[in-house]
């Protein structure tokens, strides 16, 4: 089942977790579904195209070409994670075709998954346009290997992870560039 707003234009995405974590994926997917510009696939979808076992291989990994065979443009990965003694939820946006992660985030520390799944959606918002360009094939990917200064002194170590960071924040931000 695709989202009712589905069209050749709509951004395919998937959405994916941990088992333990199946009411929040689907609340997440009726979440995106309402948005127009998304096509959700359903998880039944996936488990009839065999893909959910490369999905769940994938939720710790950084490699994703597993996924590449996904009918979609984007994967949402949901993961559970035990820090402190505290269980937490991080979402992931990967874009699918370049193996590429576009934001990854913790979600809010809040046992309402509807509440969870909006921020989510509003998180993400910025980068469904990015997967629109990869899937027109509109987009420059860049690697950025970093700047590093010809003086190598703790002072400017610090200055170079800073300019490396907002380099990259500001990159990100370009609908246009993978980074």
């Amino acid at each position: 089942m695709v989202s009712s707003h589905a069209s050749a234009q709509s951004v395919r995405v998937a959405v994916a977790g941990d088992s333990s974590l199946a009411n929040l994926v689907d609340v997440t997917t009726g979440e995106l579904s309402k948005r127009p510009d998304l096509s959700v696939l359903d998880r039944a979808d996936l488990a009839k195209l065999g893909q959910e076992q490369a999905i769940q291989a994938v939720l710790d990994a950084k490699d994703f070409s597993p996924v590449r065979l996904l009918p979609a443009d984007g994967l949402v990965l949901l993961r559970a994670v035990t820090k402190d003694g505290k269980i937490g939820v991080f979402a992931r946006l990967v874009a699918v075709q370049p193996g590429v992660i576009l934001r990854e985030f913790p979600l809010p520390d809040n046992a309402d998954p509807l509440t969870q799944a909006q921020a989510l959606s509003n998180e993400f918002a910025p980068y469904w346009s990015k997967l629109a360009a990869i899937q027109k094939g509109k987009i420059a990917a860049l690697s950025l290997l970093g700047l590093r200064f010809e003086v190598d002194a703790p002072k400017t170590r610090d200055m170079e992870r800073s300019i490396n960071i907002l380099l990259a924040s500001r990159l990100s931000a370009e609908p246009n560039t993978l980074s």
